[in-house]
């Protein structure tokens, strides 16, 4: 089976085999699915606990998808032209 049918309908843990969230890979495309830990926790209560039993893995799910932000280097927003182009890209 390819991991795009257990995927179709996410978060009941009826819908997965066996030893499914043991594999790192299932794990991975799960999370690349959420927003954040909780949408995480919620959406595949399974896999979240299997992460949090694995060191260290949530903390690397934290960095590689949850909650991306562009962050910008100290004294970024005191150039008047940043501030013009960040504000050209708004809509209101």
């Amino acid at each position: 089976m390819t991991d795009s049918i257990f995927f179709d309908e996410i978060g009941s843990l009826d819908k997965y085999p066996w030893g499914f969230w043991n594999d790192y890979k299932h794990r991975e495309l799960a999370a690349k699915q959420c927003h954040s830990k909780e949408d995480y926790r919620m959406k595949f209560p399974a896999a979240h606990c299997k992460t949090y039993k694995t060191n260290g893995e949530i903390d690397k799910f934290q960095d590689m998808f949850f909650n991306k932000k562009t962050t910008y280097p100290k004294g970024y927003w005191n150039s008047y032209k940043n501030r013009l182009n960040a504000a050209k890209n708004c809509k209101t």
